[in-house]
């Protein structure tokens, strides 16, 4: 299975209109601030107007202003800076905006890690909420490997044991990892719980979705 511990959602906290696709389709590699999309928003569009008339009340005020007069369009400028920031705005593209001097019609999301997109729920045009999910990337570098273990085998089992891990379709080649965590309830249908294994993936030769068969030595009782 995809290890929980290094998958994204993509989401936007603002609303807007998507219209251009860098990824569209599922399976497609990514990398930590890869170009994902873009997208248009009236709302952003005038939060960049706000801070480029708050910059330019600031500077005019810096040659002749008295100093609390400074300090409140300083306060000012601050305030609209952290709302671009509280939308996911970049320090970088506030810098750009700033040395610029001209407002942006779209906003660019990013990839936020690097991986595959397992799940995409976005198209070309498309109308998009705060909050809607957009994208899932996963990470392949590592997998988890779900052991089913009989009730009875429990008591045997610990975390941090040694496993090993084989596929049908690679004979002869092992993998070796360790328990990380077992469920502390049974599966009641199958009277099972779950050993999770984690397992270094640095060619993807694991992928999820797959069978293997698992392996654990433990001590023999007196």
């Amino acid at each position: 299975d995809y290890d929980e511990t290094s998958t994204t959602d993509v989401n936007t906290k603002i609303a807007g209109w998507v219209e251009k696709l860098y990824v569209d389709f599922t399976g497609q590699q990514v990398i930590v601030g890869q170009p994902l999309l873009e997208i248009y928003s009236p709302d952003l569009v005038a939060a960049q107007e706000e801070y480029l008339t708050a910059l330019d009340y600031h500077r005019r005020l810096q040659v002749s202003a008295a100093d609390n007069v400074i300090r409140g369009a300083s306060d000012l400028l601050a305030a609209a800076a952290q709302r671009l920031r509280y939308w996911d705005i970049t320090a970088a593209q506030i810098g750009e905006l700033e040395r610029a001097h001209t407002v942006h019609r779209r906003m660019t999301i990013y990839s936020p890690q690097q991986g595959v997109v397992i799940h995409k729920s976005v198209l070309d045009g498309q109308y998009v909420k705060p909050g809607e999910h957009l994208y899932r990337i996963a990470e392949l570098s590592t997998v988890w490997v779900l052991a089913d273990i009989y009730e009875y085998e429990l008591p045997w089992l610990k975390t941090g044991q040694k496993a090993t891990v084989t596929l049908s379709y690679l004979p002869g080649k092992e993998f070796t990892g360790r328990i990380t965590y077992i469920d502390p309830y049974l599966n009641p249908r199958t009277r099972t719980a779950t050993a999770r294994i984690i397992l270094d993936n640095p060619v993807g030769e694991l992928k999820p979705g797959m069978y293997a068969d698992v392996e654990i030595k433990t001590p023999v009782s007196g």
